[in-house]
């Protein structure tokens, strides 16, 4: 969102889960510099980040190509908000291609024969082209998995206050590393993570009524409070004007 000059093209990538042979990935492609999230930030740099959170400029209908290990790629195109969905059944098991903790890693590229990209890249918006991004694929062997609020119930948002107005103090004014967990949820959740060995990875999910926007934001949260890893599922808000329906994932 610079003012005298051109803000590259990013692509987000959110934190999701798939099956053994269903691939479930989304992102939201964007013009806009890398946010930076700091420790102990200024009061102004948190305002900055926080305006640059929601004030946001998608790349509409974006052409997205994702790539995994084994060489393998699909290609979807963005909605008109930028967001994008692989939603795809696979003839190979993902679980061969994941890490202990059972993460796939994957790439994810604008897909460059198009007339789009090859204006941006003449205008050098084009800074890099390759995002990495990663996606669960629990293990059948797990003993369980925990599906978690995150407002008031592992972070204190106050969203229970007189027209939600503590909620929009914390997210406006507080940076991440200011924001308090409810006390002793972070070691409860490692060792349910964990489980009766000590060494299983039962899957951790995290839902909150925030939206997209928020998602880096709680992601830092949840990792400077050693909270166990796990994918983040939050809500497009509509706009009044918008009557395209919302995707939604279980």
């Amino acid at each position: 969102m610079a003012i005298f000059k051109r803000d590259p093209w990013i692509l987000d990538i959110y934190r999701t889960y798939s099956g053994e042979s269903h691939l479930y990935v989304r992102g939201r492609a964007l013009e806009d510099q890398p946010l930076k999230h700091y420790e102990q930030q200024t009061l102004y740099q948190t305002l900055r980040n926080t305006w640059r959170t929601f004030k946001t400029d998608e790349i509409r209908n974006a052409q997205v190509k994702l790539t995994l290990p084994n060489g393998k790629f699909f290609e979807v195109k963005a909605d008109h908000e930028g967001y994008f969905l692989f939603n795809i059944a696979t003839d190979f098991n993902l679980h061969d291609l994941t890490d202990k903790e059972g993460y796939l890693l994957l790439t994810v590229s604008f897909i460059e024969d198009n007339a789009a990209f090859a204006k941006a890249k003449r205008q050098k918006r084009i800074k890099i082209n390759k995002f990495t991004g990663e996606t669960l694929v629990p293990y059948s062997e797990a003993a369980y998995g925990v599906i978690s609020d995150i407002d008031d119930t592992i972070m204190h948002t106050g969203v229970t206050s007189f027209l939600k107005l503590r909620v929009a103090f914390n997210t406006f004014f507080k940076n991440y590393d200011r924001r308090l967990p409810l006390k002793g949820a972070a070691s409860f959740y490692q060792l349910l993570h964990r489980g009766a060995s000590s060494k299983d990875q039962n899957p951790m999910f995290y839902l909150s009524n925030s939206p997209w926007n928020l998602y880096k934001y709680l992601e830092k949260f949840l990792d400077f409070h050693g909270f166990p890893k796990g994918p983040i599922l939050l809500r497009d808000f509509p706009t009044p004007w918008d009557r395209t329906p919302k995707l939604k994932r279980p």
